[in-house]
């Protein structure tokens, strides 16, 4: 008689719904699943959207997720990455959630969807602020990045700058990604007044949608795994730039991940 198998680490995955499948809740499951985690979705909003434009955005009340928050860390989860929030109130729902509860989180702050939409109601620095406290790692791009701090980070010293100023919004840490910026991507993680490179290499095609997705909930399958933080950045983006050459492409403009 086979023993039993463990149970696998849920990991809690708080994010918005594209149809597209490119970016948002599906490609955090997708990512979830390559690790061998247990995801629990709590869906903040759902988009009409496809891989070239978003037409609507509508954030799911409060109350509706703070119920599937509920059954959420109900399922006991070892680690929780936020991306959408979709609204102040969401954001202030989901941190009262985890000010009762101490976990791992990762959030990516997507302000923007890269075909045009505004994903967070009012799109105002403030209106992140509940949840930054209960950050363990934050993972914006260098726009992001600019939305909160007004810097830019293109070197050492300006990712340090950023990244104190992030910090001091409550993070413990950062991951400043570079994709976005000209050259070869850079990205920075701040964490402990420590500046930490890791340097990349562009990727030729069509751009791959929901990368900052799959990034950041790699990192927090890993950190619900058990990994340390920094081992788990380094780790997830060698994953995420190993798989960019096989996305999908959907035309000669766009491709997705899909595995």
């Amino acid at each position: 008689m086979n023993a039993p198998r463990s149970p696998r680490p849920t990991l809690l995955i708080c994010a918005g719904h594209d149809p597209s499948a490119g970016a948002g809740s599906l490609a955090d499951l997708r990512a979830a699943t390559t690790l061998g985690l247990l995801p629990f979705l709590a869906l903040t909003g759902v988009t009409a959207q496809d891989h070239d434009r978003i037409t609507g955005v509508f954030p799911l009340p409060a109350p509706q997720l703070q119920e599937q928050l509920q059954l959420g860390f109900a399922q006991k989860p070892r680690a929780a990455k936020v991306g959408m929030v979709g609204t102040r109130e969401n954001a202030q729902i989901l941190a009262k959630e985890l000010e009762m509860r101490t976990l791992p989180l990762v959030f990516d702050p997507v302000a923007r969807s890269t075909t045009g939409g505004d994903l967070m109601l009012p799109l105002l620095p403030e209106s992140f602020a509940p949840l930054l406290p209960y950050t363990t790692l934050l993972t914006p791009n260098s726009v992001e990045t600019h939305f909160f701090t007004g810097l830019t980070p293109t070197d050492p010293e300006s990712a340090v700058r950023a990244g104190e100023k992030l910090c001091a919004l409550g993070p413990k840490a950062v991951l400043m990604k570079g994709g976005h910026l000209q050259g070869n991507p850079v990205d920075y993680l701040y964490w402990e007044g420590n500046l930490t490179l890791f340097q990349g290499v562009r990727v030729e095609g069509p751009n791959v949608r929901g990368t900052g997705c799959w990034l950041s909930t790699l990192i927090a399958g890993r950190l619900a795994l058990g990994m340390a933080l920094e081992s788990a950045v380094e780790a997830s983006i060698r994953d995420l730039r190993n798989r960019l050459p096989g996305a999908h492409a959907l035309s000669s403009k766009t491709a997705i991940l899909l595995s």
